[in-house]
């Protein structure tokens, strides 16, 4: 299950594949040290929460990943549906509403929208805790196509938004 911090919304989603490390390739041997901050736990709203996210506590890089959410969440048909009704609404907060899947702008098509997806897609540890999903190198990647879409929704308009700030 997943819900987006301060909306109304439940999303309920199978769990993941089961993961767990990462068994071959580069990252093979790569630990994560910091304790988990808000871990989210598959296929339920709980989370591990701890006060203290700098505690040394080695271990490592787990996956999760959620198929199902791929297939609904973060297709090309999404983000191109983001992409679009951001540029009619023409604002940069309409873009990061839909972006995120916040209710207040998605009531009429509600989706936990791409970049939530994307973290829900690689879930495990850390990719499944906000505060420390960049501990994954497969977030760069994420995050490096949030950034190519923002881009083409700028450039849609650039004259207009060649300036615009988030929020």
């Amino acid at each position: 299950m997943v819900q987006i911090p301060g909306e109304p919304t439940v999303w309920r989603y199978p769990p993941g594949t089961g993961g767990g490390c990462i068994h071959s390739g580069p990252f093979v041997n790569m630990t994560i040290n910091f304790r988990p901050k808000e871990l989210s736990i598959p296929g339920t709203l709980d989370k591990i929460l701890n006060d203290d996210a700098t505690v040394y506590e080695p271990r490592c890089i787990k996956r999760d990943l959620n198929p199902h959410v791929a297939r609904v969440a973060s297709t090309f048909r999404n983000t191109t549906e983001l992409i679009l009704r951001a540029h009619a609404a023409g604002e940069v907060d309409m873009f990061q509403g839909i972006l995120e899947g916040r209710f207040s702008h998605t009531a009429d098509n509600p989706t936990i929208g791409v970049h939530v997806a994307g973290h829900y897609i690689f879930g495990g540890d850390p990719g499944g805790d906000v505060f420390l999903s960049p501990g994954d190198p497969a977030f760069y990647f994420h995050h490096a196509q949030i950034d190519r879409v923002y881009w083409i929704w700028q450039m849609l308009d650039f004259a207009n938004r060649n300036v615009s700030s988030w929020p």
